[in-house]
Formats: C-alpha cells, structure tokens, sequence
C-alpha cells in the first residue's frame, strides 16, 4: 500500500509539474504572439513609409531623366548643327582643294605628256638608228657568212676531190695489187701445169717403152715420124691425148685478157718447155712522179695535201703522178697516206 501511495503522490506531483509547464507555454506563446503582432504592425508601417518614400524618389528620378533627356536632345541638336556647319565648311574646303588638286594634277598630266612624247620621239630616233645598225650589221654578217660559206663550200668541193682522188688511188692501187695477185696465182698454175706435163710425158715415155720396147733395136716396129700439128685455140683446158706415134709437147702461153682458153702447140723436137711470161720493161718515171717518188721515199709515207705543198705541185699533177707509180707498183697506199712498195 505504501509503494502504490508514495507512486500516486508522484504521479500528483508529475501532473502538476505538466499542468505548471503548460501554463508556461501558454503564456509564452501568448507573449510571443503578442510580440509578433508588434512587429507585423511595425513592419507594415515601415513597409508603407518605404513605398511612399519609393513612389516619391522614382518620381523625382522620372523628372530628372526627362528633364536630362530634353537636355541631352537640345545637346544633340546643337551638336548636330555644329557638325553640319562644319562639315558644310570640310565640303567646301575638300571642293576647293579637289578643283586646285584638279588643276595642278591637269597641268601635271600634259607636263608629263609633253615630256614623254619628247622621250617617245628621242627614243623612235634611237631605235630606227639601232635598226639602221642592225640591219648593217646584218648585211655585213650575211656577206661575212656568204664569203665564209663560199670558203667553205670551196674547201668542201677540195676536200671531196681529194677524198675522190685518194679512193681513185685506192681502187687503182686494189686493182694493181690483185691483178699482182691473178698473175701470181696464174704462174703458180702454170707451174703446177709444167709439173704435170713433164709427170704426163714421163708417163708417156714409160708406157709407149712398155707397149713398143725400145725403139732403137731393129727387130722392133719402126716409129712413125712426128707429125707436128698445127697451132690450135682452146677454149678450156683439157688434158692431152697420148698416141704412140706422135709425141706431142705441149708448150703453154700466157693467155689473152678476150678469153679463157690457152693456146697449145705440139713439137716433137721439145725436151721441157717451160711457160713463157711476157717479161715487161720497166717504164721511165717523168720529173713529177720522180719528184713524188722521192719525197715520199724522204718522208717515209706522206699525204696527197703535203706532197701538194711541198712540191709546189697542183692537184691534178699529184693524182696523175701517184695513180701512174700506183699502177707501175712502186708506191702503196694505207689510210691515205702513200708509202714505198716493199
């Protein structure tokens, strides 16, 4: 009992203490609701007070900008009418500088126009005397280059006739050298053709002493006599017939340029024949191809040119001379320079 006693006085203890504590808040918020409606008032007061105050300096600021933008036009007008005066002045004064820039400008034009006519003509004179020498000069180069192409075609033509005259020589000297050589091969063929006669005729011999015996002893068959033939033209070479009677020799001469055969001749009282060669004299040299055929002996070989300067011959006179100791096979020619035959 006692512990439920002590809990019902707390609890009367507690309800108080809340009954005391909302009395408190009731009157704080009493007194805080008091004191805010004191400043609500306030501040609408002063809200009002503000706007008043606001409405008055915007009105104020209202005159004033229009009372500066009245002020700031008449400035604009009367800054614009300066302007226009001063730029009517710039104007007049730009025209009158433009009209004497204009005259000055004219008078410079035909100064300078005179001045360059002058110098047009001064220089039309120059070229035309520049064109006078160009046109001499040329004259003087075209005749200059006409005597140096006449010089020139003149060495030309001497070149080509000497060219002319040393292929001349050349072919002449090759046609000495291989009728040298034809007549070389020819008496080597004759040769060979006298070895084989004498081999025929040995033969001969040896065959008719073996069908007839000797012909000395009396119980043999008598000899026909030799009955010599004519001399006969052949045309090719053909090897001769034996017959027992007649012992023919066949004797061989050189054979004419026309033709190709031999003449063959038959004589019965010829041992050995042998080939006859026409054997030709040599010819005598004139004073020129003596002349030519010494310096070139000296010299050791020279050309057709320095036999001309040396010997103090003409061209003509040279070829003859050199062609002429060509053919007689004293002299030689090797890249147109004539040498001694060796």
């Amino acid at each position: 009992m006692a512990f439920k006693d002590s809990w019902q006085q707390q609890r009367q203890v507690r309800l108080q203490q809340v009954a005391q504590r909302r009395q408190a808040v009731s009157a704080l918020l009493q007194a805080t609701h008091e004191q805010r409606q004191l400043n609500a008032s306030q501040l609408r007061s002063d809200l009002s007070l503000f706007r008043e105050t606001f409405a008055y300096d915007t009105s104020l600021r209202r005159q004033n900008l229009h009372q500066f933008c009245e002020t700031l036009q008449e400035q604009t007008q009367e800054f614009l009418a300066v302007a226009q005066a001063e730029r009517s002045l710039i104007s007049q004064q730009l025209r009158h500088d433009l009209s004497a820039f204009r005259s000055t400008l004219k008078q410079t034009v035909e100064s300078l126009r005179r001045e360059i006519q002058a110098d047009l003509q001064i220089l039309q004179i120059e070229v035309q005397a520049q064109l006078d020498d160009a046109r001499q000069q040329r004259i003087k180069n075209q005749v200059r280059h006409s005597r140096n192409l006449r010089i020139f075609v003149e060495q030309l033509h001497t070149t080509v006739d000497a060219f002319l005259a040393d292929c001349a020589l050349e072919r002449q000297e090759k046609a000495a050298q291989a009728q040298l050589d034809r007549e070389t091969e020819l008496a080597a063929l004759f040769k060979k053709f006298a070895e084989f006669r004498a081999q025929l005729q040995q033969y001969r011999t040896e065959l008719s002493h073996s069908v007839w015996g000797d012909l000395s002893e009396p119980a043999s068959q008598p000899a026909q006599p030799a009955t010599p033939k004519p001399v006969a033209v052949v045309e090719s070479v053909e090897p001769p017939v034996v017959k027992p009677a007649a012992k023919p020799i066949i004797v061989l001469k050189k054979p004419e340029k026309r033709g190709r055969g031999f003449q063959v001749a038959t004589s019965a009282t010829s041992a050995s024949p042998k080939p006859a060669l026409k054997v030709e004299e040599a010819p005598t040299l004139s004073s020129d191809e003596q002349r030519i055929y010494d310096y070139i002996e000296d010299m050791q070989g020279a050309r057709l040119t320095e036999i001309e300067s040396a010997l103090g011959i003409t061209r003509l006179q040279a070829v003859e001379g050199l062609r002429s100791l060509i053919q007689q096979g004293k002299i030689t020619q090797k890249d147109r320079v004539y040498l001694i035959h060796q």
